[in-house]
């Protein structure tokens, strides 16, 4: 994300991949290199988000930092010393990236795993309200219009393995429904996996596409709640909602 210094290696073309690279001069006191298979020129900062800025690499990664820790814009242009707005940008085009970024499709999670959902207000953060959207634009900080589960939270649902991967993904707006968990979970949770969640009767399809058991910790006795519980979820939930409260790409991905 922050590209790699060039002094010591010629870095691969960031156009068309090409390894025929020469070094061509500098640009803005960065090395300049040039590709001889397509002919464009670029440096190590090209397709990366520090291209066309003047902030150092370890001021871009405090404000990664920042951004991976919730932090607000606020806070963190206070602690760098740098301009409201400058910190806006420079947040903007670290979450374009991570907007766009695939999948990861290998998390798979097993032995004793938990499931549950959670609800985000939705935001529209450096992003004009489509004209579906009947409600006024919210100030920072303001609550939602509505009483308890609406259309203006999105439902982000959510699995974790007891001390292994987490997983979730955004869904609707509304309880999931059980065709939805099907599409969350399958082939992200392996055979053989005991589950617990919180008596969602959606939950109930899992068992009849896959070796899997699934125990309601709302039913469990006081004795067996030591072990049948939600708390790592619960957790991870708190762990989740504070970096997603400022992302602007919620909203624009849910009907």
């Amino acid at each position: 994300m922050l590209g790699k210094d060039g002094a010591s290696s010629k870095p691969d073309c960031p156009y068309c991949g090409s390894q025929n690279i020469i070094r061509y001069g500098h640009k803005c006191n960065k090395q300049r290199f040039l590709c001889r298979d397509c002919g464009r020129t670029f440096t190590t900062t090209t397709h990366t988000v520090m291209f066309n800025s003047h902030f150092s690499p370890e001021v871009w990664a405090d404000v990664i930092e920042d951004t991976l820790r919730g932090n607000s814009i606020g806070y963190t242009a206070k602690r760098l010393g740098l301009y409201h707005q400058a910190t806006f940008a420079m947040r903007h085009k670290i979450l374009i990236p991570l907007q766009q970024m695939p999948e990861i499709g290998n998390i798979c999670l097993g032995e004793v795993s938990e499931l549950d959902e959670t609800f985000i207000l939705d935001c529209y953060t450096s992003k004009p309200l489509d004209d579906d959207i009947s409600r006024k634009p919210r100030k920072h900080g303001a609550k939602a219009e509505k009483r308890g589960i609406s259309s203006e939270y999105v439902c982000i649902c959510s699995g974790i393995q007891r001390n292994g991967d987490a997983y979730a993904a955004a869904v609707n707006r509304a309880k999931p429904d059980a065709e939805e968990l099907r599409a969350v979970f399958i082939g992200h949770i392996a055979d053989a996996t005991l589950i617990l969640c919180d008596g969602l009767r959606s939950y109930n399809i899992l068992p009849t596409v896959a070796d899997y058991t699934v125990k309601d910790c709302s039913k469990m006795a006081e004795d067996e709640k030591c072990f049948y519980h939600l708390n790592t979820v619960n957790g991870f939930h708190s762990f989740i909602e504070k970096p997603l409260s400022f992302l602007p790409w919620r909203s624009n991905e849910i009907p």
